[in-house]
């Protein structure tokens, strides 16, 4: 996906992998909020989101 940014049909396929009753995130599009997504990704990656709140 992030070789080939352009490729619609690997976008769609991602996207369909979603799990639909996953917890949703709702940050505006500021410098802070694109901070604090790249902050629970990360935290999702190591596994640590159990503490977090999106407040």
């Amino acid at each position: 996906m992030l070789q080939n940014k352009e490729d619609k049909e690997a976008l769609r396929a991602l996207m369909s992998r979603r799990d639909p009753n996953s917890i949703k995130y709702n940050f505006p599009n500021t410098e802070e909020g694109r901070e604090q997504i790249k902050s629970v990704i990360k935290q999702k990656i190591e596994g640590n989101l159990e503490n977090f709140s999106n407040q």
